[in-house]
């Protein structure tokens, strides 16, 4: 008994003192230090430079010894986002993600991400591999120095960077498939879907592959909610001739989802020979975008359908399936997956399995795709440090990669150059292929094509109306925000600073332009006090999607309900599918409002004839009792930061932040873009600009994600507008050459 007090005293007596300890390494350090000194394996001193607000400036005398600082930093800020990609690449986050945390695992298993990123490892050659492994010595300096929490218990390799970017291309690639955004069953379908929905994006599927269309849209809202996006943007270039100051200007701006806390990171970098303003990401050593003094260079995943969703006809041999391929019956490969098994044809693991549920129908669905090789990853490193705008085009021809976008500029020039692959087939309305079908013809090499000028120019994900040929009937194209940029750059004369901020936070609703005329002329006849209120808030809105005006709450809401009342009777049970991408239907609907000739008004299976306005009545009266009971009875509450609010998420953290409003919609530049709900769902999370005299940032987040950090999103909130034109030190690390 005297025995297990004394062990219980000394387990008290240490649990006191780990405490002490950590209260006064916290009490004197503030959280995450940013100031102080350690010895490190770098080849030079190393300073990790800090502005007051957070801003960092990597000043080492080789790009390995700055690529050590890069992970240092990306580790410091942003570790439980790197450390949930990294898990989620190799198979291992279930733990982290919850219900879907199983489905996420079998994906990343079934594609190999780990494995294929080991192989290319090795085959990356010098200088390359060395920056690699410069990154995740930096990555793990810091994890050990601050005692970060691991989801993968052990350090940080090469290939994990690769994995993380393999998984985030593969799903950014998924989510652009145009088979999964309308899907309809061809023998239940009447109605012509032509008329509600641009023909391009209508996919047809037959009875026995409904199983495999349900397999294909639940995937698809896991993915994206899980994974995400991955760097989709647009960036535009100003002339000398066009800016007060008479030097050129590019500007960038990224999106991301609420879902999933953003992983860019700006940073400055100098070497011996380099300087370089630049966006980076955490747990990737490559930069996006950024100025080198020679170019500004800004680079996205093109919107671009580059994967085929295949139906494999299968059928059963005693316990064991064979589907059927170009010639014969085959048996499936099986990877095994800690137990459970997935299935794979040679176009890729069957995605019945990857969901999980074990129940097979005739078909399977696979998801024919391609990943980049070794040359993609030293492109990605070679583009910042080209001095001239044709170094940087040749450093992007002839690449294996996803399908990608550039804007290479420089102060006499800028080149819009396309980058990557498309697969070689021929465009169908079939969801699903099989067969000879299934099968590409080839690649198309994408780099053959690019837009040179010394004109103003944009580049961007979905910015694709002048796309190339091959690559067009594939694209998914915001032609509307396009033009809306286009609209501003060409009417102003000179731009300062503060107009290309402007421009890049844009609020303008080109929707709301479009039907406010409609939606008054309509309402003009409308005897009630909620439409004449309307009336007042629509008049005096200039459509800007601002979170203190309720103009744009009004017209959102009755916009959808318009749209749902109008095609709710030919669509029946689909019509909740199909508004999940309502935004999409717009143009087509406006068309259609408009003409007011339309059928589509009339409910051919009530005795009453309708009509447009029959419909938009009753879609007002729905309206306004949404509002009434979801928000307010005082028609002043109906702001658009009421309804349109969020918050990004740290993956993993468990962290819960309040929502806040978001400004803008999916049809502005500054994206907000708008669930059935209206609540946020991508929105503009990094924008900024690159000039001589002035570079500036706006960050829809903070730096850290480390609740220890003054840089804390919980407590610093986002960072809002930062000069990005130099870094005016206030904290500082030096790193110094370990003692040999």
């Amino acid at each position: 008994m005297k025995k297990k007090i004394i062990i219980a005293c000394i387990c008290l007596a240490s649990a006191v003192l780990l405490t002490m300890a950590g209260w006064m390494i916290f009490s004197r350090v503030g959280g995450v230090s940013y100031s102080g000194s350690f010895a490190a394996a770098v080849s030079s001193r190393v300073v990790l430079e800090r502005g007051e607000n957070g801003v960092p400036l990597i000043q080492a005398k080789t790009i390995e010894d700055a690529y050590f600082g890069l992970g240092y930093l990306h580790c410091q800020d942003r570790y439980q986002v790197m450390e949930y990609f990294r898990a989620v690449a190799a198979g291992g986050a279930a733990g982290v993600i919850g219900k879907d945390g199983a489905v996420i695992d079998r994906l990343a298993r079934s594609m190999e991400f780990a494995g294929k990123a080991r192989d290319m490892a090795g085959r990356i050659a010098e200088p390359y591999a060395g920056w690699l492994r410069e990154y995740v010595k930096g990555v793990n300096e810091a994890r050990g120095r601050l005692e970060m929490k691991d989801i993968v218990r052990r350090p940080w390799r090469p290939d994990d960077v690769i994995a993380i970017l393999m998984l985030r291309e593969w799903a950014n690639a998924f989510l652009n498939n145009k088979e999964n955004m309308f899907l309809f069953s061809r023998e239940e379908t009447s109605v012509n879907l032509g008329e509600i929905i641009p023909e391009d994006l209508v996919f047809y599927y037959s009875e026995h592959e409904s199983d495999c269309a349900d397999v294909v849209r639940k995937l698809k809202k896991i993915v994206k909610r899980h994974i995400g996006f991955f760097d989709r943007g647009y960036s535009f270039y100003l002339p000398a001739q066009k800016t007060k100051e008479k030097y050129p200007v590019t500007a960038f701006s990224f999106d991301d989802e609420l879902s999933l806390y953003p992983g860019w990171y700006p940073v400055h970098i100098h070497t011996e020979d380099r300087i370089i303003k630049a966006v980076t990401h955490a747990g990737l050593p490559f930069m996006f975008a950024g100025n080198n003094l020679d170019i500004s260079f800004c680079g996205f995943t093109a919107a671009i359908d580059a994967q085929d969703f295949v139906a494999e006809t299968i059928i059963k041999t005693g316990k064991t399936y064979q589907y059927l391929g170009p010639a014969g019956w085959h048996d499936f490969k099986v990877i095994r997956d800690r137990g459970a098994a997935v299935n794979a044809t040679e176009n890729g693991p069957v995605l019945n399995d990857v969901l999980g549920g074990g129940h097979y129908g005739s078909t399977v669905v696979t998801v024919r795709s391609f990943l980049f090789g070794e040359n993609y990853i030293v492109s990605l490193f070679d583009i910042p440090f080209a001095k001239s705008v044709a170094e940087a085009e040749a450093r992007a021809r002839g690449v294996m990669s996803l399908p990608r976008v550039y804007l290479f500029a420089s102060d006499d020039t800028v080149v819009r150059a396309w980058s990557g692959m498309v697969p070689a087939r021929a465009r169908t309305d079939y969801a699903f292929r099989n067969g000879p079908d299934a099968v590409w013809t080839g690649m198309t090499d994408l780099s053959t094509f690019r837009d040179r000028s010394d004109q103003q120019m944009a580049a961007g994900s979905a910015f694709l109306g002048d796309a190339p040929g091959p690559a067009r009937d594939f694209s998914l194209r915001e032609e509307g925000r396009y033009e809306r940029l286009q609209r501003i750059i060409n009417r102003k004369k000179r731009f300062t600073g503060q107009d290309v901020g402007s421009a890049l936070t844009d609020k303008y609703s080109i929707n709301a332009g479009l039907f406010l005329p409609l939606f008054l002329a309509i309402l003009a006849d409308n005897p009630m006090a909620s439409a004449r209120l309307s009336r007042i808030y629509f008049q005096n809105w200039k459509c800007r999607m601002k979170t203190d005006f309720v103009g744009p709450t009004i017209f959102h809401v009755l916009l959808q309900k318009f749209i749902y009342e109008t095609y709710r009777d030919e669509l029946k049970d689909g019509i909740n599918d199909v508004m999940e991408n309502w935004d999409l239907l717009i143009p087509r609907f406006h068309a259609i409002a408009e003409e007011n000739r339309s059928p589509l008004f009339n409910d051919t299976t009530t005795y009453a004839v309708e009509h447009r306005e029959t419909i938009f009545d009753r879609s007002f009266l729905g309206a306004m009792r949404l509002l009434n009971r979801n928000v307010s009875h005082d028609i002043n509450d109906w702001s658009w930061g009421n309804l349109h609010r969020g918050h990004f998420s740290i993956p993993g953290s468990g962290d819960k932040f309040e929502d806040v409003p978001f400004s803008g919609s999916s049809d502005t530049l500054l994206l907000g873009s708008v669930g059935p709900d209206l609540k946020p769902v991508t929105v503009t999370s990094l924008s900024g600009f690159f000039g001589i005299e002035e570079s500036l940032l706006f960050m829809n987040f903070a730096y850290s994600t480390d609740r220890r950090s003054r840089f804390y999103h919980g407590t610093a909130g986002p960072a809002g507008t930062l000069s990005f034109h130099e870094v005016s030190g206030t904290y500082f690390i030096t790193v110094t050459p370990e003692k040999k």
